[in-house]
């Protein structure tokens, strides 16, 4: 990769700014013409709020109200087909997907050994979700789950603990952050036997793949020695935002714009 400095700081500004609207513009929904931004908030009643925002109409509309009973609030709507996919608890079996018909109002529990979600994605007749199941040795990881036989599988080995995710609707690739959990583990234990030979702990290698949703194709996207504490994909292929730290808990971030193999500006 090569690294080319910027010091004009109203360039920055302006390559910043355009770069947040391009971010801004990426995470919308486009179906049948409409673009949509999918929208999840809570209350301080103990309320979870579903709302879809027409872009073209400036139109706010509440899809949805349950009661938050989950780790925390996830969910989203799909406008295309209808439904509402979100995160509730259910007795005995800890939080699960659930799924809401936006016409006829039913609800169903669509999973019932899943541990813990982060993330959730519905694309075509499946759900993409970042997961801890009784199938994924205790990590994180991305999981397909399809939608008309109500299976799911792991695509992703058990050594890889998924961090983020996110989807680019342009491309039609999902791209997750990930590391291996040995690797860190092994990081771990160095640093608590040894704090002054190692005084900082230290992060295994991060790695960006993509998962190109036509073909089922993976590909290594970014690596970097260190934490890759965050990133979005924006429109273009393999044009990314990503925010990065030297070491597993602590150490400064830096944010960087990334595109085709080249760190072509230090933001922040």
């Amino acid at each position: 990769m090569k690294l080319i400095n910027k010091k004009c700081y109203i360039f920055s500004f302006i390559i910043v700014f355009i770069l947040i609207i391009t971010l801004f513009l990426s995470l919308f929904y486009k179906y049948n013409y409409k673009n949509y931004i999918s929208i999840t908030t809570t209350s301080n009643e103990g309320k979870t709020y579903f709302y879809t925002y027409n872009i073209n109409k400036n139109y706010l509309e509440e899809k949805l109200v349950i009661n938050d009973n989950s780790q925390y609030p996830l969910g989203i709507v799909d406008e295309k087909n209808n439904y509402i996919y979100y995160i509730q608890y259910y007795d005995g079996l800890g939080d699960q997907v659930f799924q809401y018909n936006l016409k006829n109002k039913n609800t169903n529990m669509i999973t019932e050994d899943f541990e813990a979600i982060n993330s959730i994605y519905p694309i075509k007749d499946k759900l993409y979700l970042l997961a801890r199941t009784k199938l994924t040795d205790g990590r994180i990881s991305l999981i397909e789950y399809n939608l008309k036989n109500n299976k799911y599988k792991v695509l992703t080995n058990l050594d890889t603990e998924v961090r983020d995710m996110y989807y680019n609707k342009y491309n039609n690739k999902l791209y997750y952050s990930c590391y291996s959990w040995s690797e860190q583990m092994k990081l771990k234990k160095q640093f608590e036997e040894n704090p002054k030979i190692q005084p900082e702990p230290l992060s295994a290698k991060n790695s960006i793949f993509s998962l190109d949703i036509n073909t089922g194709e993976f590909n290594k996207v970014f690596e970097f020695k260190g934490v890759i504490k965050g990133f979005t994909p924006l429109k273009k292929d393999g044009e990314f935002i990503i925010k990065l730290s030297y070491n597993y808990l602590f150490g400064k971030s830096e944010i960087i714009y990334y595109f085709l193999n080249y760190i072509l500006l230090n933001l922040f």
